[in-house]
């Protein structure tokens, strides 16, 4: 299929490929605003580098793919820097490492003081909601 594709049309379909995509990532974007800010700002720089991407394919810009190429490389840092602070965090059974801000403190007016079993992932918020509704 590939083969039969002409060479002056590679950019349209690259940037089909993309479109859907980031439609998808400003979906994910727009679900996202509920989470942690890293994990926000992750999905906010994959949308931007997606369509950065996609619009430098469809105008065959090279200078809009080079822009969307750094946006992807700081796309990565935040995700490796989510993960890192998951990982940290959850390893630890409290926020060691900021995601800005700490979820369970966040969402802890939404329990509507209903007891939620803790573990060592729980957050910060959840463990202490959780020590005063059973002291």
């Amino acid at each position: 299929m590939v083969a039969t594709l002409p060479a002056g049309e590679a950019h349209t379909a690259t940037g089909l490929f993309l479109l859907p995509w980031a439609v998808v990532l400003l979906v994910l974007t727009l679900a996202a605003l509920r989470t942690t800010g890293v994990l926000l700002a992750a999905f906010v720089t994959t949308t931007i580098n997606l369509s950065v991407l996609t619009a430098g394919a469809f105008v065959q810009s090279t200078a809009l793919i080079r822009v969307g190429s750094v946006l992807g490389f700081l796309t990565a840092a935040l995700g490796l820097y989510g993960a890192f602070a998951g990982l940290v965090n959850g390893t630890w059974g409290r926020h060691l490492i900021p995601t800005y801000p700490d979820p369970g403190k966040r969402l802890e007016p939404l329990a509507r003081n209903k007891a939620r079993p803790t573990s060592v992932t729980s957050s910060a918020g959840e463990q202490s909601m959780a020590a005063e509704l059973f002291t």
